[in-house]
Formats: C-alpha cells, structure tokens, sequence
C-alpha cells in the first residue's frame, strides 16, 4: 500500500466523519504511486 500509515489514518478518519465514502477512500488507498502530502491533498480536493 503506497500511503504512508498518517496519510492511510486520516483518509480513514475522513470516512469516519463522513467526508468520503467507503468507495472514495479504497480508491485513494489503492493509488499505485507514493503520493507526497501535497499529492494527496490536492487528490482530497
């Protein structure tokens, strides 16, 4: 899994508060690149 274990927790956390649904956060988890915090951010956008 090519997120970091903060950046796996928050987009988890982000599920748990209703932000993203199931389906959104297991695409983002399965991106197949490193994403850098800045990647990822701009992926959350």
């Amino acid at each position: 899994m090519p997120l970091g274990k903060v950046q796996t927790q928050i987009v988890t956390k982000l599920e748990e508060m209703g932000r993203l649904s199931t389906e959104q956060r297991l695409t983002i988890i399965k991106v197949p690149e490193d994403l850098s915090g800045d990647a990822l951010d701009k992926l959350l956008q």
